[in-house]
C-alpha cells in the first residue's frame, strides 16, 4: 500500500469471532440480492500476467474456465471503478 493504514491490526488480529460485530444477513437481504455476471467481451486479447501462486491456484480449483473467471473479476472491479474502456486507452 502507498497510503499509511491507520487501522490497528495487532488490536483486529486480538479479536475472536465473537467479539466482532457483523450483522445477520436476513431473508429480504437475500431476496434483494443480484448475480453480477459480467457481459461476454466479443474481442479478447492473450496477455501474460503475473499472479500469486495462491491466486492462481483458486482460480484453477474453482473452474476449467479459471481464465474466464479471472477476466470476469477484473471486469466487475473495472464497472465498480467506474472506469470505461475509452478512459484506459
Amino acid at each position: 500500500m502507498k497510503k499509511k493504514s491507520y487501522t490497528d491490526w495487532a488490536y483486529f488480529d486480538s479479536l475472536t469471532d465473537d467479539e466482532i460485530d457483523i450483522l445477520p444477513t436476513t431473508e429480504e437481504d437475500l431476496a434483494r440480492a443480484v448475480l453480477r455476471m459480467p457481459r461476454s467481451p466479443k474481442v479478447r486479447v492473450p496477455v501474460t500476467v503475473s499472479l500469486d501462486i495462491e491466486v492462481l491456484t483458486w482460480f484453477k480449483s474453482q473452474s476449467k474456465d479459471y481464465q474466464v473467471n479471472i477476466n470476469n473479476v477484473l471486469r466487475i472491479y473495472m464497472e465498480t471503478r467506474k472506469t470505461s474502456v475509452s478512459e484506459c486507452k
